[in-house]
Protein backbone atom coordinates (compact mmCIF):
# COMPACT_ATOMS: atom_id res chain seq x y z
CA UNK A 1 0.00 0.00 0.00
CA UNK A 2 2.84 2.37 0.80
CA UNK A 3 4.37 1.88 -2.65
CA UNK A 4 0.98 2.55 -4.29
CA UNK A 5 0.65 5.85 -2.47
CA UNK A 6 4.13 6.94 -3.53
CA UNK A 7 3.38 6.10 -7.15
CA UNK A 8 0.17 8.13 -7.07
CA UNK A 9 1.98 11.05 -5.48
CA UNK A 10 4.58 11.02 -8.25
CA UNK A 11 1.93 10.86 -10.96
CA UNK A 12 0.03 13.76 -9.42
CA UNK A 13 3.16 15.90 -9.12
CA UNK A 14 4.38 15.22 -12.66
CA UNK A 15 1.96 17.64 -14.46
CA UNK A 16 2.90 20.36 -11.99
CA UNK A 17 6.60 19.80 -12.71
CA UNK A 18 5.95 19.91 -16.45
CA UNK A 19 4.04 23.16 -16.08
CA UNK A 20 6.89 24.69 -14.11
CA UNK A 21 9.42 23.60 -16.75
CA UNK A 22 7.28 24.95 -19.60
CA UNK A 23 6.74 28.19 -17.75
CA UNK A 24 10.46 28.65 -17.20
CA UNK A 25 11.13 27.90 -20.86
CA UNK A 26 8.54 30.50 -21.87
CA UNK A 27 10.23 33.15 -19.74
CA UNK A 28 13.63 32.35 -21.25
CA UNK A 29 12.24 32.49 -24.81
CA UNK A 30 10.47 35.78 -24.10
CA UNK A 31 13.60 37.38 -22.67
CA UNK A 32 15.65 36.12 -25.61
CA UNK A 33 13.22 37.69 -28.10
CA UNK A 34 13.30 41.03 -26.30
CA UNK A 35 17.09 41.04 -26.07
CA UNK A 36 17.48 40.08 -29.74
CA UNK A 37 15.16 42.93 -30.80
CA UNK A 38 17.08 45.44 -28.70
CA UNK A 39 20.46 44.23 -29.95
CA UNK A 40 19.34 44.42 -33.58
CA UNK A 41 18.28 48.05 -33.35
CA UNK A 42 21.21 49.06 -31.16
CA UNK A 43 23.71 47.55 -33.62
CA UNK A 44 21.95 49.22 -36.55
CA UNK A 45 21.98 52.66 -34.91
CA UNK A 46 25.63 52.46 -33.81
CA UNK A 47 27.50 50.88 -36.72
CA UNK A 48 28.44 52.16 -40.15
CA UNK A 49 28.92 48.68 -41.62
CA UNK A 50 26.11 46.58 -43.17
CA UNK A 51 24.68 44.28 -40.51
CA UNK A 52 22.21 41.47 -41.07
CA UNK A 53 20.28 40.57 -37.93
CA UNK A 54 17.14 38.51 -37.69
CA UNK A 55 14.77 40.76 -35.74
CA UNK A 56 11.63 39.13 -34.30
CA UNK A 57 8.33 40.89 -35.10
CA UNK A 58 7.21 43.37 -32.44
CA UNK A 59 4.53 42.10 -30.05
CA UNK A 60 0.90 43.03 -30.55
CA UNK A 61 -0.31 45.95 -28.47
CA UNK A 62 -3.76 47.18 -27.50
CA UNK A 63 -4.75 50.78 -28.31
CA UNK A 64 -4.22 52.01 -24.71
CA UNK A 65 -0.60 50.85 -24.75
CA UNK A 66 -0.13 52.51 -28.16
CA UNK A 67 -1.34 55.76 -26.64
CA UNK A 68 0.95 55.39 -23.64
CA UNK A 69 4.00 54.79 -25.83
CA UNK A 70 3.00 57.61 -28.19
CA UNK A 71 2.81 60.07 -25.29
CA UNK A 72 6.44 59.27 -24.46
CA UNK A 73 7.54 59.86 -28.06
CA UNK A 74 5.84 63.21 -28.72
CA UNK A 75 2.46 64.85 -28.23
CA UNK A 76 0.68 65.47 -31.55
CA UNK A 77 -2.80 66.27 -32.85
CA UNK A 78 -3.72 63.27 -35.01
CA UNK A 79 -5.35 63.74 -38.43
CA UNK A 80 -9.13 63.27 -38.52
CA UNK A 81 -10.17 59.62 -38.29
CA UNK A 82 -6.75 58.32 -37.21
CA UNK A 83 -6.62 55.94 -34.26
CA UNK A 84 -3.95 53.83 -32.51
CA UNK A 85 -2.99 50.61 -34.31
CA UNK A 86 0.36 49.17 -33.22
CA UNK A 87 3.30 49.97 -30.95
CA UNK A 88 6.61 48.54 -29.80
CA UNK A 89 9.22 49.62 -27.30
CA UNK A 90 12.56 48.36 -26.03
CA UNK A 91 15.78 49.73 -24.61
CA UNK A 92 16.81 51.66 -27.70
CA UNK A 93 13.69 52.75 -29.58
CA UNK A 94 9.91 53.29 -29.26
CA UNK A 95 7.47 53.23 -32.18
CA UNK A 96 3.74 54.01 -32.41
CA UNK A 97 1.56 53.58 -35.49
CA UNK A 98 -1.80 55.21 -36.27
CA UNK A 99 -4.17 54.88 -39.20
CA UNK A 100 -7.74 54.90 -40.46
CA UNK A 101 -9.68 51.66 -40.51
CA UNK A 102 -11.37 52.65 -43.77
CA UNK A 103 -8.07 53.10 -45.66
CA UNK A 104 -5.02 50.93 -46.26
CA UNK A 105 -3.13 54.02 -47.48
CA UNK A 106 -3.56 56.35 -44.49
CA UNK A 107 -0.85 55.93 -41.87
CA UNK A 108 1.14 57.93 -39.33
CA UNK A 109 4.21 56.38 -37.69
CA UNK A 110 6.24 57.97 -34.90
CA UNK A 111 9.64 56.66 -33.76
CA UNK A 112 11.93 57.83 -30.96
CA UNK A 113 15.55 57.08 -30.01
CA UNK A 114 16.81 58.73 -26.82
CA UNK A 115 20.12 60.55 -27.08
CA UNK A 116 21.31 58.80 -23.93
CA UNK A 117 21.34 55.36 -25.64
CA UNK A 118 23.07 56.42 -28.87
CA UNK A 119 26.89 56.55 -28.72
CA UNK A 120 28.63 59.59 -30.18
CA UNK A 121 28.00 59.78 -33.92
CA UNK A 122 27.25 62.44 -36.49
CA UNK A 123 23.69 63.84 -36.14
CA UNK A 124 22.93 63.29 -39.83
CA UNK A 125 23.91 59.63 -39.55
CA UNK A 126 21.87 59.06 -36.39
CA UNK A 127 18.76 60.66 -37.90
CA UNK A 128 19.09 58.76 -41.18
CA UNK A 129 19.48 55.39 -39.46
CA UNK A 130 16.55 56.05 -37.13
CA UNK A 131 14.29 56.99 -40.03
CA UNK A 132 15.29 53.91 -42.04
CA UNK A 133 14.82 51.62 -39.05
CA UNK A 134 11.36 53.01 -38.28
CA UNK A 135 10.33 52.87 -41.96
CA UNK A 136 11.43 49.25 -42.40
CA UNK A 137 9.70 48.16 -39.20
CA UNK A 138 6.26 49.55 -39.99
CA UNK A 139 3.42 47.04 -39.81
CA UNK A 140 0.75 49.07 -41.59
CA UNK A 141 -0.18 48.19 -45.19
CA UNK A 142 1.27 51.53 -46.31
CA UNK A 143 4.73 50.16 -45.47
CA UNK A 144 4.55 48.07 -48.67
CA UNK A 145 4.74 51.18 -50.83
CA UNK A 146 6.68 50.86 -54.09
CA UNK A 147 8.03 54.13 -55.45
CA UNK A 148 6.69 54.95 -58.91
CA UNK A 149 9.44 54.85 -61.54
CA UNK A 150 10.59 58.34 -62.57
CA UNK A 151 8.13 59.91 -60.14
CA UNK A 152 9.24 63.38 -59.04
CA UNK A 153 10.68 63.59 -55.55
CA UNK A 154 10.44 66.79 -53.60
CA UNK A 155 11.63 68.26 -50.32
CA UNK A 156 9.88 70.93 -48.29
CA UNK A 157 11.01 72.68 -45.14
CA UNK A 158 8.61 72.98 -42.20
CA UNK A 159 9.00 74.26 -38.66
CA UNK A 160 8.84 71.64 -35.89
CA UNK A 161 9.48 72.60 -32.25
CA UNK A 162 11.11 75.80 -33.49
CA UNK A 163 13.48 73.93 -35.82
CA UNK A 164 13.64 74.06 -39.62
CA UNK A 165 13.00 70.44 -40.63
CA UNK A 166 13.16 69.12 -44.19
CA UNK A 167 10.58 66.49 -45.16
CA UNK A 168 10.94 64.33 -48.26
CA UNK A 169 7.88 63.50 -50.37
CA UNK A 170 7.59 60.36 -52.50
CA UNK A 171 4.71 59.03 -54.62
CA UNK A 172 4.15 55.32 -55.07
CA UNK A 173 1.67 52.45 -54.94
CA UNK A 174 0.93 49.70 -52.44
CA UNK A 175 2.26 46.35 -53.65
CA UNK A 176 -0.78 44.31 -52.60
CA UNK A 177 -3.57 46.58 -53.86
CA UNK A 178 -1.99 49.06 -56.27
CA UNK A 179 -3.46 51.92 -54.25
CA UNK A 180 -1.65 55.22 -54.97
CA UNK A 181 0.00 56.79 -51.91
CA UNK A 182 2.11 59.81 -51.04
CA UNK A 183 4.68 59.51 -48.25
CA UNK A 184 6.18 62.36 -46.25
CA UNK A 185 9.09 61.54 -43.94
CA UNK A 186 11.52 63.47 -41.78
CA UNK A 187 13.36 63.61 -38.45
CA UNK A 188 13.82 66.26 -35.78
CA UNK A 189 15.12 66.79 -32.26
CA UNK A 190 13.48 67.19 -28.89
CA UNK A 191 15.47 68.06 -25.80
CA UNK A 192 16.33 64.40 -25.15
CA UNK A 193 15.73 62.40 -28.33
CA UNK A 194 15.64 62.10 -32.08
CA UNK A 195 12.13 61.69 -33.52
CA UNK A 196 11.18 60.15 -36.88
CA UNK A 197 7.80 60.89 -38.48
CA UNK A 198 6.37 59.06 -41.51
CA UNK A 199 2.97 60.06 -42.92
CA UNK A 200 1.18 58.44 -45.87
CA UNK A 201 -2.18 59.17 -47.50
CA UNK A 202 -3.66 58.87 -50.99
CA UNK A 203 -2.22 61.72 -53.12
CA UNK A 204 -5.62 63.33 -53.65
CA UNK A 205 -6.07 63.55 -49.87
CA UNK A 206 -2.73 65.17 -49.14
CA UNK A 207 -3.14 68.76 -47.95
CA UNK A 208 0.12 70.59 -47.32
CA UNK A 209 -1.55 73.17 -45.08
CA UNK A 210 -3.15 70.45 -42.93
CA UNK A 211 0.18 68.60 -42.80
CA UNK A 212 1.93 71.78 -41.69
CA UNK A 213 -0.65 72.35 -38.94
CA UNK A 214 -0.16 68.78 -37.71
CA UNK A 215 3.58 69.43 -37.45
CA UNK A 216 2.94 72.73 -35.65
CA UNK A 217 0.83 70.84 -33.07
CA UNK A 218 3.82 68.72 -31.97
CA UNK A 219 4.93 69.15 -28.35
CA UNK A 220 7.60 67.32 -26.35
CA UNK A 221 6.49 63.98 -24.91
CA UNK A 222 6.19 63.18 -21.24
CA UNK A 223 9.49 63.64 -19.34
CA UNK A 224 10.97 65.47 -22.34
CA UNK A 225 11.61 69.12 -23.17
CA UNK A 226 11.94 71.58 -26.01
CA UNK A 227 15.20 71.33 -27.99
CA UNK A 228 17.90 73.89 -27.30
CA UNK A 229 19.81 75.94 -29.86
CA UNK A 230 22.20 73.05 -30.59
CA UNK A 231 19.31 71.01 -32.02
CA UNK A 232 18.90 73.58 -34.78
CA UNK A 233 22.68 73.52 -35.32
CA UNK A 234 22.41 69.76 -35.92
CA UNK A 235 20.27 70.50 -38.94
CA UNK A 236 22.41 73.33 -40.32
CA UNK A 237 26.04 72.47 -39.59
CA UNK A 238 27.86 69.87 -41.69
CA UNK A 239 29.53 66.94 -39.87
CA UNK A 240 32.64 67.77 -37.90
CA UNK A 241 31.75 71.39 -37.07
CA UNK A 242 31.40 70.75 -33.34
CA UNK A 243 27.61 70.40 -33.26
CA UNK A 244 26.04 68.42 -30.44
CA UNK A 245 26.39 64.66 -30.88
CA UNK A 246 23.52 62.33 -29.93
CA UNK A 247 25.32 61.07 -26.84
CA UNK A 248 26.74 64.45 -25.93
CA UNK A 249 30.30 63.15 -26.27
CA UNK A 250 31.70 65.82 -28.58
CA UNK A 251 32.70 69.26 -27.34
CA UNK A 252 29.25 69.48 -25.77
CA UNK A 253 27.79 67.32 -22.99
CA UNK A 254 24.15 66.67 -22.18
CA UNK A 255 22.84 67.71 -18.80
CA UNK A 256 20.15 65.61 -17.08
CA UNK A 257 17.50 68.12 -18.20
CA UNK A 258 18.51 67.71 -21.87
CA UNK A 259 20.40 71.02 -22.16
CA UNK A 260 24.08 71.16 -23.01
CA UNK A 261 27.26 72.49 -21.47
CA UNK A 262 30.85 72.83 -22.59
CA UNK A 263 33.26 70.17 -21.33
CA UNK A 264 35.30 72.97 -19.89
CA UNK A 265 32.45 74.09 -17.58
Amino acid sequence: MSEDRHSEDLLESRPSSVRVALGAAGVVIGLAALVCGGVAGYVYLTTTEPVVVETPPPPDATPPSVGAISDKIIAIDLPAGFEPLHSSSNGYMSVAEFGRKDSDAASLTLGRADLAVIPATEPDEARSKLLNLVDRGRRHAAASMTVVANAPQSKTEFTVLGQPVTFQFLDGTLRDTGTPVRKASGTFRTGKAYIALIYTVPPEEFDEEAFSKMLESIRPGSNDSMPDAHAADDLKNPPGTGAQSPAGESSEAVKPDGSTRSDGN
